[in-house]
């Protein structure tokens, strides 16, 4: 399940959604979704962006950096 459909299978169980990037939000984003702004390379913006959350679904990857960011928190 890539991360667009984590949204939509979210949404559609009446679930609030927050969404993480380290880009900021678009202006096609649909109106309604919550957005933080932060970078799991680095850990900047991850207390705000996770705070008050029931769950977390991490759906970004980068195969170059895995387990440079993901394992080892870089």
């Amino acid at each position: 399940m890539n991360s667009a459909a984590a949204i939509r299978a979210a949404e559609s169980a009446d679930h609030a959604v927050r969404i993480a990037s380290r880009r900021p939000r678009s202006e096609s984003e649909p109106p309604g979704r919550e957005w933080a702004q932060m970078d799991a390379a680095t850990g900047e913006g991850i207390p705000a962006a996770v705070a008050g959350v029931d769950a977390v679904v991490h759906a970004a990857s980068d195969p170059r950096w895995a387990d440079a960011v993901d394992v080892n928190g870089m």
